[in-house]
């Protein structure tokens, strides 16, 4: 069953994917909302899924990022971010 996100959000999905059912069980918990790529490709079928939480500490973007990234490994194994970037949104206050 979704989980329903502690703020409201706004997405568009890529081209190609379509909204699926958000997967269950251990590994999976608190997720709102999951699309796939429905052709497989050499048998990978790309995936995303939406959580989140208020965290009640002061951690920062960056150490939150780490901490996705360690437990993502911790689920699928090796993982490898290719790009990052900080930014602020403009018009609003940091």
């Amino acid at each position: 069953m979704p989980t329903t996100l502690p703020v409201p959000i706004s997405f568009r999905l890529p081209e190609g994917r379509l909204p699926a059912p958000p997967p269950e069980g251990p590994d999976s918990p608190g997720v709102a909302f999951a699309a796939v790529h429905p052709v497989p490709d050499a048998g990978f079928t790309a995936d995303f899924t939406v959580d989140g939480e208020y965290r009640p500490d002061s951690a920062t973007l960056a150490q939150l990022a780490d901490e996705s990234v360690e437990r993502l490994s911790e689920v699928v194994g090796a993982v490898a971010v290719a790009h990052r970037r900080e930014t602020i949104p403009t018009g609003r206050p940091p």
